[in-house]
């Protein structure tokens, strides 16, 4: 459904919560304890980039304090530090508006391992 292309999958969600407490298990003495002061949490402007972020909390420090958590306000129309690309003129002429730099992934994608039959099934 076209309309729901852009919303988190519920299967989004929960991978967003399990990834929280695997992180919270990576570095309980740095992410034990939501502190406002500590964390600076942000997201772009769309309900599956808000909804990542809310269950990841979730997942960090339970669905209590998750809801207490708070976010900076959205910058639109791009934010420097998540969506920094969309404001580097270097960049966007190196990367975005230069076919070669897609050439190693057009390569793969084209290659015998990545048309045989079994790898297609398989995805």
């Amino acid at each position: 459904n076209e309309d729901q292309a852009k919303l988190l999958h519920p299967e989004g969600e929960k991978e967003m919560v399990l990834l929280g407490e695997r992180w919270l298990n990576r570095l309980p003495e740095l992410l034990n304890t939501y502190q406002e002061e500590k964390f600076r949490l942000r997201s772009t402007n769309t309900q599956r980039s808000q909804q990542s972020g809310h269950s990841f909390t979730t997942g960090l420090w339970t669905r209590l304090v998750g809801r207490k958590v708070k976010w900076e306000q959205v910058v639109v129309p791009h934010d420097p530090i998540i969506r920094f690309y969309k404001l580097c003129n270097r960049w966007k002429r190196e990367v975005k508006k230069n076919p070669e730099s897609m050439k190693e992934r057009h390569m793969f994608e084209e290659s015998r391992l990545m048309n045989e039959k079994q790898v297609i099934q398989t995805l």
